[in-house]
């Protein structure tokens, strides 16, 4: 049965009278069932995330080079392509889910994002063509990021903002498990083309119902607020020219775009690499699903970790486990060894935008989230984008990945030592 403090929350968005009821009542705040209804739809729909195409990108990558005679270099330059379209298109994302409801930017993303997927299926052997498609691709992306949906949960929640954004990016780990091997099984049977129709297919069909018919904006932000207006508690923090002078959004931004060029890199060259040392398809595959999996845990984790914890030894330990990956792909190791580091991995793979997204929240507030998140999460996906590429490149002029992983160990070790550097302890919530 629902108390009378659940239904005066929901009522009144769950935010502030929320804090209300458990301020008046001495016990500890709990979502209710509106809170929990917009939590799921955030999570189903972000199935339908870059981070699932990023991951499943690494199954389309030798087919598509051996149609056309291409390295491993040329097609990991056009997926960079898309990451930085995508970082420099976050920029406007930020600024619009600031200023209006954020769920008509991903109903309409969605619907640009998949048919963008879609349009790879018309990639000929010229060059123009494939940049331009994933230019065109990367520009619709940033929509398709956890910044719009960390910005709506961020206004449903003021308890447990970890937690409530990890279960949110459960569906992009959800996304990153049930997607590589689909698209494998559309190659197999019917080629690459096929599989790029199938895939945005599939991830509309996910993503959109999600949108129209769970995710709501608070009503206490439905009205645009004159210039000047009084702001709510929810809406207190810093602004971005100030948090731009703070030296603690340099360090994240930083530390993010090293990390994503160690962690993407790795996921995207995980199945060449596997292919590589011998593996079946199916076992390379597999793996690939097994980081899936688990960056289920990792968003978790790293959520309720970066709750109850000091944000910034949670970032160290995510930034940091990357090594042991590292050194077990170093060295043939066997299928239990290669799917162990693709379960690292992917633990890590699913904290670091979680714990990013609590870290901006507790040192700079929820006023200009959407745009300060924007901003760490543009070296975010420069990252992405420069890292498989960086491993391209060594593979194409090495004949292997050994130097690649040796750079990668390097930036991981460097994106933990800056975690370190972060007081979030002395942030204002």
């Amino acid at each position: 049965m629902t108390s009378p403090g659940d239904r005066a929350a929901e009522a009144a968005g769950g935010l502030d009278a929320q804090s209300a009821v458990a301020a008046a009542t001495g016990t500890p705040p709990r979502w209710n069932g509106r809170q929990w209804m917009v939590l799921a739809g955030c999570s189903i729909a972000m199935i339908c995330s870059v981070t699932t195409l990023t991951i499943s990108f690494g199954v389309f990558l030798l087919p598509i080079g051996s149609s056309f005679g291409w390295g491993r270099e040329v097609v990991s330059s056009a997926f960079a392509v898309t990451m930085f379209t995508e970082a420099l298109s976050l920029f406007a994302v930020g600024q619009i889910v600031d200023r209006y409801d954020p769920r008509v930017t991903v109903i309409v993303g969605t619907v640009l994002f998949t048919g963008a997927i879609a349009s790879l299926s018309l990639i000929t052997p010229s060059k123009i063509l494939l940049y331009s498609l994933f230019a065109a691709l990367g520009m619709v992306a940033a929509s398709q990021t956890q910044v719009p949906y960390a910005k709506i949960i961020s206004a449903w929640f003021d308890h447990a903002r970890g937690a409530a954004i990890g279960i949110m990016l459960l569906g992009s780990a959800i996304g990153t498990t049930i997607m590589p091997p689909i698209a494998q099984a559309v190659i197999a049977q019917w080629g690459w083309r096929a599989a790029f129709v199938v895939f945005g297919a599939i991830l509309l069909a996910i993503a959109l119902p999600a949108q129209l018919f769970l995710i709501r904006w608070p009503p206490q932000h439905q009205a645009a607020r004159p210039d000047g207006a009084p702001r709510t508690i929810a809406e207190s923090g810093t602004s971005l020219a100030t948090a731009l002078r703070t030296p603690s959004l340099w360090t994240i931004a930083l530390a993010l775009f090293l990390i994503a060029n160690v962690l993407t890199g790795l996921m995207v060259h995980l199945f060449a690499l596997l292919k590589d040392r011998g593996f079946p398809d199916s076992s390379s595959v597999l793996a690939v699903s097994i980081a899936g999996i688990s960056m289920i845990a990792g968003r978790v984790l790293a959520g309720i970790a970066a709750d109850r914890f000091r944000s910034d030894l949670v970032a160290a330990l995510f930034f940091g486990l990357p090594e042991v990956a590292i050194a077990l792909l170093w060295q043939p190791s066997g299928e239990a060894g290669a799917a162990i580091a693709a379960a690292v991995i992917g633990i890590c793979s699913g904290g670091e935008t979680a714990i990013a997204a609590v870290l901006v929240l507790k040192l700079f507030g929820q006023r200009a989230f959407g745009k300060i998140y924007a901003f760490v999460l543009f070296g975010f996906a420069v990252g992405c984008g420069t890292g498989p590429w960086l491993l391209a490149q060594t593979f194409d002029r090495n004949g292997s990945y050994a130097h690649g992983l040796m750079i990668l160990a390097a930036l991981a070790l460097l994106a933990c030592g800056l975690a370190f550097t972060l007081k979030p302890r002395a942030a204002r919530t």
